[in-house]
Parts: structure tokens; C-alpha cells; sequence
């Protein structure tokens, strides 16, 4: 068991962001990547770059449609 002061067993630098997309939705974002000719990562990045420079969170998570 880990205490309050070890270190994580796979630190992530602070500027790492996880997500899980199911596949179908991860198969799709692969795509797009491709045909932008950029790595997924920069795509993701990019998309919340956007996201958070915008303030649009309420737009982008609305599911009322």
C-alpha cells in the first residue's frame, strides 16, 4: 500500500490528459486524425484548446437536441 508521500507508479506530467472514448468512437477519431494528417494527440489536444479557450463547454456538452 502506497502512503500520502510516494510517488504514483506511472507518474503523468501535468499537462497529460487521459480519455476513453468507446471504440467505435475512437475508431472514428483515428480517422479524422488521418485525414487532417495529424497524430490523435495533437488533434485532442487542439479540440480542447479550443474548448477552453472559447468558454464553450455548455455548448459542446448540451445533449438536449
Amino acid at each position: 500500500m502506497r502512503n500520502a508521500l510516494s510517488k504514483p507508479a506511472h507518474p503523468l506530467p501535468d499537462e497529460s490528459i487521459v480519455a476513453h472514448l468507446p471504440a467505435s468512437l475512437s475508431i472514428e477519431f483515428h480517422r479524422k486524425a488521418k485525414q487532417l494528417q495529424m497524430p490523435t494527440s495533437v488533434l485532442a489536444g487542439r479540440l480542447l484548446a479550443a474548448i477552453v479557450e472559447s468558454n464553450i463547454y455548455e455548448a459542446v456538452l448540451d445533449d438536449k437536441d
